[in-house]
């Protein structure tokens, strides 16, 4: 028996790759002959930096921007050493509810930390 498993997160409760490794777990547990493939998706939004790490081994680089008001928070982005490729999550980076003006000041803040690289990769951004 082949088996496919490519599941997103349940939100508030398990991350897309650990639910992959226990749905596996669990079908190896009752065929022990099946072939398993696991592939843990994300739909852009929480989890997609997980993802990203996942499948092109980056690392996490840490960053401060600011908050809707003005306060100095940090915030995340993944780098490949490899490709020289940033990958910028625009959920993490600026929130899905903040003005035109924040989110732009915000993102050049995070790709100003990242102009080290070749390249910046923009991921799930949202045009306002």
């Amino acid at each position: 028996m082949r088996v496919l498993i490519a599941p997103d997160k349940f939100k508030g409760s398990i991350d897309s790759i650990s639910l992959c490794n226990q749905i596996r777990k669990e079908i190896l547990f009752l065929y022990p002959d099946a072939k398993v493939s696991c592939y843990p998706l994300a739909d852009g939004g929480d989890g997609f930096s997980d993802i990203i790490r996942y499948y092109f081994n980056t690392n996490s680089v840490i960053t401060e921007t600011v908050d809707p008001i003005g306060r100095p928070i940090l915030a995340a982005y993944q780098m490949s050493v490899v490709d020289s490729l940033a990958y910028i999550e625009m959920d993490l980076a600026s929130g899905f509810s903040l003005s035109e003006t924040y989110i732009s000041f915000s993102l050049a803040t995070i790709v100003m930390s990242a102009t080290v690289l070749l390249t910046v990769l923009l991921l799930s951004m949202i045009l306002i």
